[in-house]
C-alpha cells in the first residue's frame, strides 16, 4: 500500500506464515515459518521477496537507526533469545541464560532496546547497545508479552499475558522504573 488504505496482495507461498515485519529505510525484513522451519524474506520494494533459510530469529524484530542494527527475539529457545544483525542476513546471538523472549522493541528517544518475556526473577531486559542486557522484574505477572515505545507520550507501554483477565499493563519513561496501569485507565 502507498497510502495505508488501499492494499494489493503479494503472491507468495501459501504455506509461509509471517510473524514479524520491519523496515530499516532501505529494505523490508519479514520473519516467518515455512514447513516448520524458520525463514526470513527480504524485499526492496515490498512486492518482490527473496526467501532465505537461516537460523534466523522466530519472534519480533525492530530496527535501531542510531546503531544501524536490527534486533530480534528468538522465541524457540530459553538460552539465546536475542539476535542482532546490521543487514538482516548475518545474525549474532546474544545469550541471556534461562530467559524466554516474546518480543523486542526499540525507543529512538532513549536509544534503548527492551525485550519482554519470562524467566526466574526477570520478565524484561533493557539494553542501550544489545551487548549488555539489564534485568527488570515488573510485578504484573511472571510473563510480559510485549512492549511498545510511544513517541507522543515519551513512554514505554507493556502488557502482561492474556490471562488472567483483565490483562495487566505497565508504563515507564525510562524502561527501568515501571508503573502498574489499571486496565480501565489505558
Amino acid at each position: 500500500s502507498t497510502n495505508g488504505t488501499t492494499w494489493t496482495g503479494v503472491v507468495g507461498s501459501n504455506n509461509y506464515k509471517t510473524y514479524a515485519l520491519n523496515y530499516n529505510g532501505d529494505f523490508f525484513l519479514s520473519y516467518g515459518v515455512l514447513s516448520g522451519n524458520n525463514y526470513y524474506c527480504i524485499s526492496n520494494d515490498g512486492i518482490n521477496w527473496t526467501l532465505r533459510t537461516t537460523s534466523a530469529p522466530s519472534g519480533s524484530v525492530c530496527w535501531s537507526p542510531e546503531l544501524s542494527l536490527f534486533a530480534a527475539c528468538n522465541t524457540t529457545t530459553g538460552n539465546s533469545p536475542v539476535m542482532t544483525s546490521p543487514n538482516g542476513i548475518n545474525w549474532t546471538t546474544i545469550n541471556i541464560p534461562g530467559f524466554t523472549a516474546y518480543s523486542v522493541a526499540y525507543s529512538d528517544t532513549l536509544d534503548q532496546f527492551v525485550v519482554t518475556g519470562t524467566a526466574a526473577g526477570a520478565n524484561l531486559y533493557y539494553s542501550y547497545n544489545t551487548i549488555t542486557w539489564n534485568p527488570v522484574n515488573i510485578p504484573i505477572s511472571n510473563t510480559v508479552s510485549g512492549a511498545v515505545w510511544n513517541n507522543n507520550n515519551n513512554k514505554w507501554i507493556l502488557t502482561g499475558p492474556a490471562t488472567p483477565q483483565p490483562t495487566p499493563f505497565a508504563n515507564s519513561t525510562d524502561g527501568i522504573n515501571w508503573f502498574i496501569q489499571p486496565p480501565n485507565n489505558i
